[in-house]
């Protein structure tokens, strides 16, 4: 007769400690990439900042859109893993429609009005590109508007007569500007600027006002397209007007002017 034996065998025991037993599970915390903004010197106060970002090949396409009110530093934002475009934009006096803005191409065509950008701070913009390996890079941004700047004026008349009600302005000048676009400004949307009073006659000696006007970027400096700076003002009881041709005026420039009257 056979007969079948069974046996179980069990396990030792194992002892744990508490405190070997993790109070929750630790993930990897995500990976960040570190954004330094660059500014011109003067222009560092920056009232809020909106950063995108796209891809950087195929259609680009919108990845991500953040706002930063008064940002100071340092910015951390989520690494990505491959290769991506930031667009920043700085003092937008808008809130922007991302739906609209989901390629790349939309962000291009983004435009201003110099109407909406005479602030104290004014429309900065910047690109850059940001490889898969990179974890810190900067942004460096600059302004849409150029500025104007009547540095002097003298009277060129002779005698003792004053040249009086002195004021001046822009005109012809573009009001309308590409937020990405840094070369080819033609006629966009020519407009003349307000008159501006000078803050004193000019008599025997040259007067420097310092009046500052504001107009966008402009590539043409003859002919058709071109921008001029006018003074207007009276003498001896007439009414007199001086236009003087700009020169081409890049992004964000500042361009002095002396002026001799008449």
């Amino acid at each position: 007769m056979c007969v079948l034996l069974s046996c179980c065998v069990s396990a030792p025991a194992v002892t744990v400690s508490s405190d070997e037993i993790p109070s929750e599970i630790e993930h990897p915390s995500p990976a960040r990439i570190q954004v330094a903004i660059k500014t011109p010197p003067g222009l560092e106060d920056i009232e809020r900042l909106d950063l995108f970002i796209y891809e950087e090949g195929g259609v680009q396409q919108l990845v991500s859109h953040t706002r930063h009110n008064r940002p100071a530093g340092i910015i951390e934002l989520d690494a990505s893993s491959s290769p991506v475009l930031f667009a920043a934009v700085a003092n937008c006096p808008f809130e922007f429609n991302t739906e609209a803005l989901k390629l790349y191409s939309s962000l291009e065509s983004l435009s201003f009005n110099l109407s909406d950008d005479l602030g104290a701070q004014p429309v900065l913009t910047g690109l850059a590109t940001a490889g898969q390996s990179e974890d810190t890079f900067i942004i460096a941004i600059e302004p849409l508007r150029a500025e104007i700047r009547l540095r002097s004026v003298t009277n060129r008349y002779g005698g003792d007569s004053l040249i009086e009600e002195p004021k001046a302005r822009l005109s012809g000048i573009n009001t309308a500007c590409e937020a990405f676009r840094w070369s080819g400004w033609y006629g966009s949307e020519p407009s003349d600027t307000p008159w501006q009073p000078l803050p004193c006659w000019i008599g025997l000696y040259t007067q420097y006002p310092g009046t500052t006007l504001y107009c966008y970027p402009n590539d043409a400096s003859q002919g058709p397209g071109a921008a001029f700076l006018e003074l207007s003002y009276r003498f001896e009881g007439r009414d007199m007007t001086k236009r003087i041709t700009l020169p081409r005026v890049g992004r964000g420039e500042t361009i002095g002017i002396d002026v001799d009257l008449p």
